[in-house]
């Protein structure tokens, strides 16, 4: 897509406010406007919005006024926001002009509101979702794929069954990993993977409903490169998430093609099928039901898959599991997980 970034070079955040995909996923390096491009943009709409982060730890951080994500904007455009508590849980962002204040958006935490139910979110047309793809070091939120759900159904309830729009969600990351329940929630992982693979920058998926941008060739990433920090940095999985938007080494690691003749079907389950070599005692591992030991996703069912493929997960250590796709090997690994 040609108009991907502004003529200074910074991400075209109108590209991503203005989508009519109810769905927008943006990833990219750091420090290339997604951010601060997209609250600019919705400080100019003038519409409230909600602003959601993964734990709230870091919503309790955006409460604090030297932590504010609003500040770059505040700097920029000669404004003033005011960050502070709403209640226990909730951060607030109002607007000051003169004795004035206005409600610029309400900060809310996954980790806490997944399990809410009844708070009415019907004013709010436009949801950030900002980091929602944890870094490597952050710990995961338990069903974090089906939190993400359920915050969404509470927000938007039923406004399509009434002809209005349903709310726009705008999610905002780094490449840190693939593998990401949320991405996987919302069907995303394929055509993540797909665009990776082909290198794409933009694409529209499920009739419409999802659209992904990706900052592959980011000229702000590129101009970061001869900088202090990535002279130093000995780490070429930092360096390609940060800059390259490429996601790390292991995402990638034994996602190869495989001659199926040459393996034998072990087990299906959560839509993939192991197989194991005739031969050599590798495996490889596929999508789609193939086997005719099909599990379902009942506790005890994911059990007994895992107890009839235990050879290919010690397979693992040994480098000797091999897998059709990125998307495949995430929810083999989440399975074990």
């Amino acid at each position: 897509m040609s108009d991907l970034y502004t003529a200074e070079g910074w991400v075209n955040a109108q590209l991503l406010t203005r989508s009519r995909a109810p769905f927008v996923i943006a990833v990219g390096g750091r420090g290339i406007g997604k951010t601060y491009g997209v609250l600019d943009e919705l400080l100019q709409i003038g519409e409230p919005f909600i602003y959601l982060r993964r734990t709230q730890v870091q919503i309790d951080a955006c409460k604090v006024p030297e932590l504010s994500p609003f500040n770059a904007v505040c700097r920029n455009r000669g404004i003033i926001i005011e960050s502070g508590t709403i209640s226990k849980y909730v951060a607030g962002f109002h607007r000051v002009n003169g004795e004035e204040k206005t409600l610029v958006a309400l900060g809310i935490a996954l980790s806490t509101f997944a399990n809410v139910r009844g708070f009415d979110a019907s004013g709010y047309k436009y949801c950030v979702f900002d980091e929602f793809i944890p870094e490597r070091h952050e710990r995961p939120i338990p069903h974090e794929g089906e939190a993400f759900l359920n915050v969404l159904e509470t927000i938007n309830r039923n406004r399509e069954l009434l002809g209005e729009d349903p709310i726009h969600v705008i999610m905002l990351s780094n490449a840190n990993k693939l593998d990401s329940p949320i991405l996987a929630a919302i069907g995303a992982l394929q055509p993540l993977d797909r665009m990776t693979r082909a290198g794409r920058d933009w694409g529209r998926w499920y009739d419409g409903a999802l659209e992904i941008f990706r900052y592959i060739d980011s000229p702000i990433s590129e101009k970061k490169r001869s900088g202090a920090l990535y002279r130093l940095a000995n780490n070429e999985d930092f360096t390609g998430m940060a800059l390259d938007n490429s996601f790390s080494g292991d995402t990638y690691y034994n996602v190869c093609s495989k001659p199926i003749r040459e393996y034998e079907a072990v087990a299906s389950a959560q839509g993939i099928t192991v197989y194991r070599h005739k031969s050599n005692g590798s495996y490889y591992i596929v999508p789609g039901v193939r086997s005719e030991n099909v599990y379902t996703s009942s506790p005890e069912q994911m059990r007994a898959f895992c107890r009839k493929t235990v050879g290919a997960y010690e397979a693992m250590g040994r480098g000797q599991v091999f897998y059709a796709s990125a998307p495949v090997k995430v929810t083999w690994e989440t399975i074990w997980r």
